[in-house]
């Protein structure tokens, strides 16, 4: 949290600790483009952040006031008011010790505020084995952690599966694997797997692995992420967004799971 935030009755102190993060929430939204909204916006915040903002006319993002902090909600919130009267809803970036704030939503002008989701971090080291059936084990281990959420999903691993190399530039090559589909009524999961290599004889190949599932129950979400690199012990970093009553039942469950299985999440593919 910012020091000393919830002390500060001056209104104008209040809008110089958050006018950073809305001013470049602002820019990127004004853009339109899904990078621009990617670079700042959780995954599944940026198709709705994008439709949102291109409603929104241009002149509208000249006039941006600051209207609603809520330093002791979970999380931290701040809600920004443009000049049609859209408002755009921000969470805080992790405790927000550099005042940084992240977009979730744009919000019509009279709609009501939607509940933002506080999130939680949960590492584990890549168990052996995973890189063998490596879009398998992302697949069932993001089941996994839905299910400890509260939501049982079923992958399709035998779904079509997408295959691009791309030229990145100064010899460095880039194959994507992925696997994307809906799952329950309105989930949707993504998985990919990318490899990158650099043809100078030299150097390195190193991989990504990538997941995500949304749409789930109470706007839940998790977030996959895992690097591959030599001489690095590779760590499962997962985000998972949901009320915290099921952060706290996750919390739960996976340490629980991992009493009987210390591999973690996604063990069954081993």
């Amino acid at each position: 949290m910012l020091p000393g935030l919830k002390d500060r009755h001056d209104r104008r102190l209040v809008k110089s600790a958050v006018l950073g993060g809305v001013s470049a929430a602002v820019t990127a939204l004004r853009a339109g483009t899904r990078e621009a909204v990617a670079a700042l916006a959780r995954p599944w915040d940026v198709e709705p952040l994008v439709e949102a903002a291109v409603r929104i006319p241009a002149t509208a993002f000249d006039d941006v006031v600051v209207v609603d902090l809520q330093p002791d909600a979970d999380p931290m919130t701040v809600t920004a008011r443009l000049g049609d009267g859209a408002h755009l809803v921000m969470r805080a970036v992790g405790d927000n010790d550099r005042g940084e704030w992240r977009p979730v939503r744009m919000v019509a002008a009279g709609a009501p505020v939607p509940v933002i989701n506080p999130e939680m971090s949960y590492t584990f080291p890549l168990p052996d084995g995973a890189t063998r059936d490596d879009l398998r084990w992302i697949c069932l281990a993001l089941e996994d952690v839905s299910e400890a959420m509260g939501d049982r999903i079923y992958t399709m691993p035998g779904r079509p599966m997408t295959d691009e190399t791309e030229e990145l530039g100064q010899g460095e090559t880039r194959q994507t694997r992925g696997l994307a589909w809906h799952v329950g009524p309105n989930g949707y999961l993504e998985a990919s797997v990318s490899r990158h290599e650099i043809f100078d004889g030299a150097t390195p190949t190193w991989s990504y692995f990538n997941g995500m599932v949304h749409g789930l129950a109470d706007d839940a979400a998790c977030l996959l992420n895992v690097s591959i690199r030599v001489n690095e012990k590779p760590v499962v970093r997962l985000l998972l967004s949901a009320p915290r009553a099921r952060l706290d039942a996750a919390a739960t469950a996976l340490a629980a799971a991992a009493e009987l299985d210390p591999r973690g999440p996604g063990a069954r593919a081993l």
